[in-house]
């Protein structure tokens, strides 16, 4: 017998608890009065739909009951339900840090920027004390982790989107790092590389 859905309320509720308060599905649940399958279900939908957390918090109530609806019921074979099987997909995970355009430009620019850093501040550290060393030493850590991550992260971005689109082209709801992976699933590395823009 299917489960009632949840009011919207605590669907909204659930979706803060998970994602901005990082709670676990037990205290989630006891949160909310609900049983921890329930609190996994939800959960489960928005992570293998791909929806962002925020931007449900922020659609009118209509919109989250659509898309956090059940998935439709899957036709009968032989009296019974066709199993909903989870599709796989794989990417190397290492091979895509070093070649996939964007992070590969981005990572060649964070490498120029630590050259300059480092040699500035050797010339700035040469005969200072050791306080003013530690300093300096500080100052180009503050530097260039933040232009790292300015860098870095809308490249990280779209790496995101490109495995995004790729995993919905192949119809996979399941992505792993190919390391862990012994034998099967669909590779999607080669696939990710070409949507990035790789030749």
């Amino acid at each position: 017998m299917p489960t009632r859905a949840l009011p919207m309320k605590k669907i909204r509720d659930l979706i803060r608890l998970k994602y901005e308060a990082r709670l676990s599905h037990e205290q989630i649940a006891r949160a909310l009065a609900v049983s921890k399958g329930v609190v996994a279900k939800y959960v489960a939908r928005v992570d293998a739909r791909g929806l962002d957390p925020t931007t449900l918090l922020r659609l009118p109530e209509d919109e989250v009951g659509r898309l956090l609806a059940p998935a439709a019921r899957q036709p009968q074979y032989g009296g019974r339900a066709a199993p909903d099987y989870a599709v796989i997909g794989h990417i190397d995970t290492d091979k895509l840090n070093s070649e996939f355009p964007a992070l590969k430009t981005a990572w060649e620019a964070v490498a120029v920027k630590k050259a300059e850093l480092e040699k500035d501040l050797n010339k700035k550290a040469e005969g200072q004390d050791q306080d003013t060393k530690t300093k300096l030493v500080e100052q180009y850590n503050t530097t260039y982790n933040d232009y790292a991550k300015k860098t870095l992260d809308p490249a990280y971005a779209k790496l995101e989107e490109a495995v995004k689109a790729v995993a919905k082209d192949k119809g996979v709801t399941v992505i792993l790092n190919s390391s862990i992976v012994i034998e099967g699933g669909i590779d999607m590395t080669a696939a990710v590389l070409q949507k990035g823009g790789a030749k």
